[in-house]
């Protein structure tokens, strides 16, 4: 047949990096390529893969149904707890806080989004907060949980969950699934890079001399970067925060089913409890905040005893490649970004996930590669407006850290985003942002961000009407989350407590 191809375009695959980005990257092209090329795994031994804690988004769910990993499976491996999603605290102001849950917010009750509706009668006075009316919020503040079962019949707002994850335990898991499904491993660190007169990579020498040579490159770990010679858009200006510290701590009394992130001097603190601990950071800025300030910082009123780990440092990347895919080698730099929306093993996911769409069909693919690093710089640009947004949206002027961040100039996408919302409270979201609408409502409504307007046919009803509407549905939300069953209670239901967690 003409045109046909004889072979498989590339003959093997080499990912570069350790931890749950590398290994869920590994079982991926492991199981969609069914063999059809090698894929290896150069574990680079890094600390920071498999140190701490890990949150998930909903996307993951797509990942396991396609990989056949079992849920509960990897929560005992993982060490687990339910996520639903994050509890932000301080971040407009000292003392204010949000939820931002994963799912829907309110109902339709007629032509327009429920937000119009919510800005008319908060317009108008006493109405509930904005995330009273998110179920996802309302279970988890009760601290409960049961899988969701949608009813087409239902008024309630549907939610989603994901997972907080023990990193170690879940690249364990993982690394096991993706071996078993054909991949490979090799432990090394890359010391040298040979690349073809066209700019290809051809062959990666390890610190013990071995050489692994590959048709297509992951990198996770950021070591190609030099070598190929990288280009970073510089986003310091509007990221501040550098530096990720990390401790883990003796298990909480309770296992709160969300993550908590709470605004500091100079940068946020998050909590994510699992079964057996509770690893707490914080995420800073150098310019604002010295190494031994922070540790001292994160360690202040955690006694001693309750300390299992040394506070740990992980360097963040305060930017994004100009090209993701540059000649054979794919950059997934997702697990150095701020932290703040848990999108680490998301944007692996989609990284990975995309190259499938745009796999080469060839040497050279000129045409996919260009479309593939267009969709992932948008996907990072957008995550990154959201991300300022959290900094910016602030009136706090408590400390020079917050002071610089309340009067950035922000990157023009936002400032776009922004004029749209504050004039009208209309959003326009793209299909493949990982939070869409509600989740951009639950930060610019929960830091106080308030439009001008609403939609006109918000206006339609009668406010008496409204007003009760809204104080029904609120009132049915906390009816809903009171009788569902206790977090730990749930886990425990589903065979899914590791044994040391079982209270």
């Amino acid at each position: 047949m003409r045109g046909e191809v004889s072979a498989f375009p590339v003959a093997s695959i080499a990912i570069i990096g350790s931890g749950p980005t590398a290994w869920l990257a590994a079982a991926t092209l492991a199981r969609v390529l069914h063999g059809s090329c090698a894929v290896q795994v150069i574990e680079t031994e890094s600390d920071d893969a498999t140190w701490g804690a890990v949150t998930s988004v909903p996307s993951l769910h797509r990942l396991l149904r396609l990989l056949g990993l079992d849920e509960v499976t990897l929560m005992r491996a993982g060490e687990a707890t339910y996520r639903l999603g994050t509890e932000f605290r301080d971040w407009s102001a000292i003392g204010e806080h949000y939820f931002a849950g994963f799912g829907g917010i309110g109902t339709r009750f007629d032509a327009v989004p429920f937000q119009h509706y919510w800005l008319r009668a908060h317009s108008a006075g006493a109405c509930a907060p904005f995330d009273d009316f998110s179920l996802a919020a309302q279970v988890a503040r009760a601290g409960r949980f049961e899988l969701p079962r949608p009813d087409p019949r239902s008024v309630l707002p549907p939610y989603a969950y994901a997972w907080h994850f023990d990193s170690a335990g879940l690249t364990a898991c993982v690394r096991a699934h993706a071996l078993g499904l054909g991949a490979s491993a090799i432990a090394g660190r890359v010391s040298a890079v040979e690349r073809a007169e066209d700019g290809t990579v051809r062959t990666l020498i390890l610190e013990d001399s071995t050489r692994v040579s590959a048709g297509l490159y992951v990198d996770v770990d950021g070591a190609l970067a030099n070598a190929l010679g990288v280009e970073i858009e510089d986003w310091s200006a509007w990221l501040p925060c550098d530096r990720m510290y990390t401790q883990r701590c003796a298990l909480d009394a309770n296992w709160p089913p969300y993550s908590t992130a709470s605004a500091a001097a100079a940068g946020w603190r998050f909590a994510i409890p699992l079964q057996n601990s509770c690893v707490r950071g914080y995420v800073t800025s150098s310019e604002f905040m010295r190494d031994d300030e922070v540790a001292a910082s994160l360690s202040a009123g955690i006694p001693a005893d309750v300390r299992l780990q040394a506070s740990h440092c992980t360097r963040l990347v305060r930017g994004r490649p100009r090209e993701f895919w540059i000649h054979n080698c794919i950059l997934l730099p997702g697990n150095r970004f701020d932290p703040l929306e848990g999108t680490a093993l998301h944007l692996a996911q989609t990284g990975i996930t995309r190259l499938l769409a745009h796999f080469p069909v060839g040497a050279s693919s000129p045409p996919d590669r260009a479309e593939y690093n267009r969709l992932t710089a948008e996907e990072y640009d957008r995550l990154r407006d959201l991300l300022v947004l959290h900094y910016h949206a602030t009136h706090r002027d408590d400390s020079p850290f917050w002071q610089r961040c309340k009067t950035m100039t922000l990157p023009d996408t936002l400032v776009r985003r922004l004029e749209l919302f504050l004039d009208s409270g209309r959003l326009t979201i793209g299909e493949e942002e990982h939070c869409g609408v509600e989740g951009w409502l639950a930060v610019l409504l929960g830091q106080g961000l308030r439009p001008r307007s609403f939609d006109p046919l918000a206006e339609i009803a009668p406010l008496e009407n409204l007003r009760s509407a809204l104080g029904s549905l609120a009132a049915e939300i906390r009816a809903r989350a009171a009788a569902l069953p206790g977090h730990r209670e749930s886990i425990a239901n589903r065979g899914a407590t590791v044994r040391a967690g079982i209270a």
